[in-house]
């Protein structure tokens, strides 16, 4: 008996070490994520001149954030490529969970925040100037959050564990936001589209058409 107890216990030991190893291989890429993506880097000369100084884009750091978590992808993190996969987006029901989801953050925002409508918004920036914002709010800041909240924070860690990781996230996501209270409500309606789907595309989404009308509209407090 004793024998078959010590072998169990040598048997669980290399699995210990191995959880272990991805716990803090985990958290390194997520520091270095975060790190990436807020660090002060110079401005590309490709965008220099592109926009005038007062619009504040920092589409420098989103595309290496993106880049970054993307080489990741294809290299160490081959077998995560199933979260990529397109199959949903062909589907229907998708985009019923999508806009049904958007729809009750909106109504939940209402409910427990100062929230209490909505007004048109109209930019004072110029129209090519307009359009680059939007190009980053509806594009590239939702690839970028989305690769790392959804994806590096909620789909990647253990599955055991996903619904605590759907709290952390979600809080982490909110306090980096500058309304954390409005913003968590985001937060978990949109880790909840990537569990339902197991897939990263479609919080994506949900967040690109979020932040459109966002661009558009804006909350009566």
């Amino acid at each position: 008996m004793n024998r078959e107890l010590l072998v169990s216990k040598q048997n669980n030991s290399p699995n210990k070490r191995g959880i272990t190893r991805k716990t803090f291989l985990f958290f390194f890429v997520f520091l270095l994520t975060f790190y990436i993506s807020n660090v002060e880097i110079p401005q590309l000369p490709f965008f220099k001149g592109i926009y005038p100084e007062f619009v504040v884009l920092n589409i420098e750091n989103s595309l290496l954030t993106i880049l970054f978590l993307s080489i990741l992808l294809l290299t160490i993190g081959k077998k995560y490529t199933y979260l990529f996969k397109f199959e949903p987006l062909k589907k229907g029901i998708t985009y019923i969970w999508v806009f049904g989801t958007i729809l009750l953050i909106y109504i939940m925002m209402v409910l427990f925040t100062n929230v209490s409508g909505l007004t048109f918004y109209s930019s004072p920036l110029e129209l090519p100037y307009f359009i680059l914002l939007l190009i980053r709010v509806v594009i590239i800041v939702p690839i970028e959050e989305e690769f790392v909240y959804r994806g590096l924070l909620l789909l990647i860690p253990y599955n055991k564990i996903k619904y605590l990781m759907l709290i952390v996230s979600s809080v982490i996501f909110a306090l980096i936001h500058d309304d954390p209270y409005k913003i968590i409500w985001l937060s978990l309606g949109l880790g909840i589209l990537g569990i339902r789907f197991n897939n990263i595309w479609i919080p994506i989404i949900a967040h690109s058409i979020w932040n459109l009308l966002a661009s558009f509209f804006a909350v009566k407090v």
